[in-house]
Formats: C-alpha cells, structure tokens, sequence
C-alpha cells in the first residue's frame, strides 16, 4: 500500500530539493554579485506579482487535469487536447490584462518604474500554466518519475537563463526573461513527454472541468497570495527606501520558503491518491496517506523550523551576507510561519482531493483576509516584522481550521504521540541553537549535530524505528 507514496515522494522530494538549490542559486548570485538589493527588492516584487496568478493558474489546471487523469486515466488524451483549450484562452486573457495594465499595478506599488518589467514578465502567461497541464497530466497517471525529470529541467532551465542573461550585461531584464524563456522551454518539453497514448472518440465534460477548477482556482490564488502579500505591503506601506527593504524581506523569504516547497513534493503524490481512493469510496486507504504524509512531512519540518528561527541572524548572513541582517528577525517570524503554513497545503491538498475545493477556498479566503487585514495594520509601524507576523497569523487560523475539518471528514491526521514527541524534541534543539550560537560555516557544522541529536533522541523516545528504515530503503529502491 505504501510503495506508490514512498517512491512517488522520493522522486519528487529529489526534483523538488534541486528546484530549491536551483532558486536559492538564482537569488544568491543575484543578490550578491549582480543586481544588490534594491534591484533583488524590485525583482522579487515583479515576479511576486506575476507568478502569484501565473502559478495559480498553473497549479489549479494541473490539480484538475491530475484529477480527471487519476479517475479516468485511459481519457489522458482526450483530457490534455481539451484542457489545452480552455488554458490558452485564460491565458490570453490574464496576459491582456496584465500587459495592459502593468502602470496601474505600479502605481498600487508606488512606483511607476515597475511597470516595463510587468509588462516584461506578463509573457509568463502564454508559456508556463500550459507547461501545467502536461505535468498534471503526468500526475494524474502517478508517473511521478517523469514529473519529477520534468521538474527538475524546468528549475535548471531557469538557473541557466536568469543567472545567464542577467550577467551578460542585461541585468534586471535579463533575469526576468530568463524567467519566460525556461517555462518556454518546459513547455516544450512537457509537450513531447505526453504525446504518446490513444485519441478516445468520446465527448469531454468542459462543465466537470470547469466547476472544479473554478473554485481551485481561486483557492490557489488565495493561498499564494497568502505567502506573497507580505512582500507587497512591505513595498506599499513601508516607510523609507522600500526597495531596500523589499530585498531584505525576499531574502528571508527565499530562504522560509523552503518549507512549503519541500511539502509540494508530498502534495504532488498526495493528491492524486486521495483522488483515486476517495473517489471509489475506500477510506481506510485515504487515511493511510494522510497519516503517513502528515507525519512525515512534520518529522523534517518542526526540526529544521526550529534550528532555521533559532539562527536566523547566522543563517541569512551566511546565505546572503551581512548586508541582509536586517531582514533576520523577519525570517525567524517567517520560518514558523511557513512551516504552518506548508502542512495547511498538505490537508488542504487532501481536501481538495476527495473533491471538495469549496471549503478549501473558504479556509483560504478567510486566511487571507487576517493577512491582509494585519498587514495593513501592523507593516506601517512595524515594518518587516509586522507583514512577517501577518503570514504567522493568518497560515495559524488556517491550519487549525483545515485540520478540523480533515480530522472531521478522515477521523485522523497524525498520531498525537509522534506529533507530542516531535514537538518536544524539536523545542530542545531549538533552545541548544539559541544558546550557543555560531557564525559562518561553523553555523552548517552546527546544524548537522543538531539533526543528529534530533534523530537520536527520536530513536531512543522509539518514534524513529525499523518501519522508517524500510520506507526510505524502498522509495531509495
């Protein structure tokens, strides 16, 4: 039962961690040799904007062609033809208006001078949410290896180009063509991973697709506004060079955001699972991935929060450099606050999955309302620190909520035992980091003995044990 979660995840969690060294290159080298942070604050910002509806698109598209593919996976085809259609009208039309309208998002940002590199970055919308539709494809039929080739070809691609365009002299324009011309090439190959299979000469139900993607789509807005709000009422409503202090809230973020990407590998497999048992009714296996994905997504994340807030200032200045200190306070808010945040994905992700977007859109539309509402308030006077605690805040609420209502639907999420002695060890090495910190690379040497008395205390407490063993040697398998 467990080999298809177990392979899938480390598939995925491979893809995903080369996705995160890639990014985390992307913004290093930017950051420290070639655009600063002022320019790092106005790319940050710019692509924010963009991808926040970009990547939702993307993300809402693939989940509901993963879905009909996980129900139906002989339609894959059919599937694919028909979601292309609807994809590249949306798509059009999202470009217009962004394209269209880059002086008037500037203006809402106060600052004018953003508006050609909106415009530049609008052209996201004609490559990238149609890249999505071949890559749900590939997860609807559980072919996670091949998503996760895809993946990582993607998040290569965009080192490449970002990091190439912007330091052969074509600087902040570069950086974000080399955005487009990766998802371009994604596209493609994503394209020619799908093509094989049989045309069915059958009729496709737009409307199924449709009330199904509706309010994923909105979901998937909401939630990513959820993580990317901050950022835009540090630069709207902060006082002082906002630039500056944009660049000092994306390298915090950069670096918390780890959280929620390591948990997108677990909801890529999780949800089309949950589809496909929820779907013929067989509950005690949904409840096995929900357990297992809860835990074990809490077993990296609740350690690696604790280490990452307990040194932030150490963390941030070995990964950015000092210039970037003012940020640290910031990204020890953020690190909890994200990984809150990442395990609010994964029960939304199962929500989602036993076909439910609704609630789900609800649980994040009242989230984002708290954000939004705290960062109007709290940024002005607190700067970093105020839009840090609105995403704190607001992903709190909604991992409560979400986990009330999966634990209503499912009856389970994780057993209270591991999730008490996890926390529990997880605090501990979070008090010796504080207690003893370090700068520089002593700070790397210190985190892997951290993790090791983390890993020894769990497996004299008997939470780690031969089970564990036998799941990473099958998925490594």
């Amino acid at each position: 039962m467990s080999e298809k979660i177990e392979k899938g995840t480390f598939f995925l969690m491979v893809a995903t961690g080369f996705s995160f060294v890639a990014n985390y290159l992307v913004y290093l080298i930017l950051g420290r040799f070639v655009l600063g942070p002022e320019l790092l604050g106005i790319y940050g910002v710019v692509i924010s904007l963009v991808s926040v509806i970009e990547m939702v698109f993307a993300k809402s598209i693939q989940r509901a062609v993963s879905k009909l593919v996980s129900e139906k996976p002989m339609s894959v085809r059919l599937i694919r033809k028909s979601a292309l259609k609807l994809q590249i009208l949306l798509d059009f039309l999202m470009f217009a208006a962004y394209f269209f309208g880059a002086d008037l998002f500037a203006l809402l940002l106060s600052d004018v001078s953003l508006a050609p590199y909106i415009r530049l970055a609008s052209l996201l919308f004609l490559v990238h949410p149609i890249f999505s539709v071949f890559a749900g494809c590939l997860n609807g039929l559980k072919k996670f290896a091949l998503q996760a080739k895809l993946r990582a070809f993607y998040s290569f691609s965009k080192l490449v180009l970002i990091v190439g365009l912007a330091s052969a002299g074509f600087g902040l324009f570069g950086a974000i063509a080399g955005f487009v011309f990766a998802s371009f090439l994604s596209l493609v190959a994503g394209f020619f991973l799908t093509r094989k299979g049989k045309d069915l000469k059958q009729r496709f139900d737009y409307r199924r697709l449709a009330l199904f993607a509706a309010p994923l789509l909105i979901f998937s807005v909401v939630a990513d506004l959820l993580i990317n709000i901050d950022l835009f009422a540090v630069k709207a409503l902060s006082i002082g060079n906002t630039n500056a202090l944009s660049g000092y809230y994306v390298a915090a973020s950069t670096i918390a955001k780890l959280f929620p990407v390591f948990v997108s590998s677990i909801t890529l497999v999780v949800f089309p699972l949950v589809s496909s048992t929820t779907f013929v009714g067989d509950k005690r296996k949904t409840r096995f991935y929900i357990r297992h994905a809860m835990r074990y997504a809490f077993l990296v994340i609740a350690p690696t929060a604790a280490i990452f807030s307990a040194s932030s200032a150490g963390l941030i200045s070995l990964v950015f450099s000092a210039e970037y200190l003012p940020g640290a306070e910031a990204l020890s808010i953020l690190t909890v606050a994200l990984s809150l945040y990442a395990l609010f994905l994964i029960l939304t992700t199962v929500i989602v999955g036993s076909s439910r977007p609704k609630p789900a859109m609800a649980i994040a539309l009242l989230s984002f309302a708290i954000s939004l509402a705290l960062n109007f308030a709290l940024v002005p006077t607190l700067s970093l620190n105020g839009a840090a605690i609105a995403t704190l805040v607001a992903a709190s609420v909604g991992l409560v909520i979400s986990a009330a209502y999966v634990f209503r639907l499912f009856g389970t999420l994780m057993p209270l035992a591991s999730f008490a002695r996890i926390s529990a060890v997880s605090l501990g090495i979070f008090l010796l980091a504080a207690l003893f910190p370090v700068q520089g690379l002593l700070l790397i040497a210190e985190y892997i003995l951290l993790l090791v008395i983390y890993g020894v205390a769990l497996l004299l407490l008997k939470e780690l044990g031969r089970r564990d063993l036998e799941v990473f040697l099958n998925a490594i398998r």
